[in-house]
């Protein structure tokens, strides 16, 4: 008994550790059901965490809309598919500013979606979308929405 109590001090001490850290939850696009399952200052939005639904999203050669994603891949090609579905491929809740609520950008990753802060490239369909650091809205190979580089295209 006396090495169970001190199992559940242990845990009840890496718990408490846990919950002071300060976890930013930014960008996380999780899946949800309703917005109770959402993280603070984010709604669900045809089953997704986000701060605002998108506008419409570029794929290919069609166009995605609030409640959906771009999905893409060699196999199937560029498709729009239920936002909370899971994409093969390469995948964009954004695929520009327009799409996310002010002071966001569309981060360009595997899951391209709206952030405070990217550590990516931006995701763009215009120069407007890009960051002054990257400011030439470029094509992308493999996906359908472009990419802010520094050097012009």
């Amino acid at each position: 008994m006396a090495c169970y109590g001190g199992e559940v001090r242990f845990w009840l001490l890496v718990i408490g550790a846990l919950s002071a850290c300060d976890t930013s939850l930014d960008g996380t696009a999780f899946k949800c059901r309703t917005a109770d399952g959402c993280p603070a200052g984010q709604m669900c939005f045809g089953g997704r965490c986000r701060t605002v639904p998108a506008v419409s999203i570029a794929c290919g050669a069609v166009t995605c809309g609030p409640e959906q994603q771009c999905c893409t891949d060699r196999l199937n090609g560029d498709r729009c598919i239920p936002a909370i579905d899971d994409c093969v491929g390469s995948a964009a809740l954004c695929d520009g500013r327009d799409d996310c609520a002010a002071g966001e950008t569309c981060c360009n990753q595997e899951l391209t979606r709206c952030s405070a802060s990217c550590e990516e490239p931006a995701a763009c369909t215009t120069p407007d979308d890009c960051p002054s650091a990257t400011p030439n809205c470029c094509p992308q190979v493999a996906m359908p929405w472009g990419q802010c580089q520094l050097v012009p295209c």
